[in-house]
């Protein structure tokens, strides 16, 4: 069996682990292995912001790493695309540029005036004695009796 059938072995038992099923396909390429992912649930293998996808990774490189030698190529996993397309989205933003703005504009918008900050009060505080204080007078109040008839 080789690293890569290994490999796939150990991350199919992890991802049954998780009561989910998956079909995995893996290429090589200069970053990696990257392993595909297809599933019928494509959003519980990637999680809230791709955590799970992320710790899948993260463990299957660890393991390998710990049985293998130190030069066994990166495993990448990305399920459906989404590891691609999160690459490329960051690239994009990373590319962008900021939005000059022209005379017009910025005489359109005028920035606020800054709040002033408040300095603080390093004078001593005052201490009230305890019978200096005033006392508070608790008045509970009644309510009226109701009227009660005689005969």
């Amino acid at each position: 069996m080789t690293k890569e059938q290994e490999v796939l072995k150990t991350l199919n038992s992890m991802i049954n682990l998780l009561g989910l099923s998956a079909d995995l396909t893996s290429k090589e390429t200069e970053r990696g292995i990257i392993i595909g992912l297809s599933s019928e649930e494509p959003g519980r293998l990637i999680g809230r912001n791709g955590q799970t996808i992320d710790a899948l990774q993260l463990l299957t490189n660890k393991m390998l790493r710990r049985f293998e030698s130190n030069n066994c190529p990166p495993i990448i996993l990305d399920v459906e695309g989404y590891k691609e397309a999160r690459r490329e989205r960051r690239a994009s933003n990373r590319n962008k540029a900021p939005k000059q703005t022209t005379t017009e504009e910025s005489t359109e918008q005028t920035p606020k005036a800054a709040k002033p900050k408040k300095q603080k009060n390093n004078a001593p505080k005052k201490e009230v004695a305890a019978t200096d204080a005033p006392k508070e007078e608790k008045v509970k109040k009644q309510a009226p009796k109701p009227a009660v008839k005689k005969e």
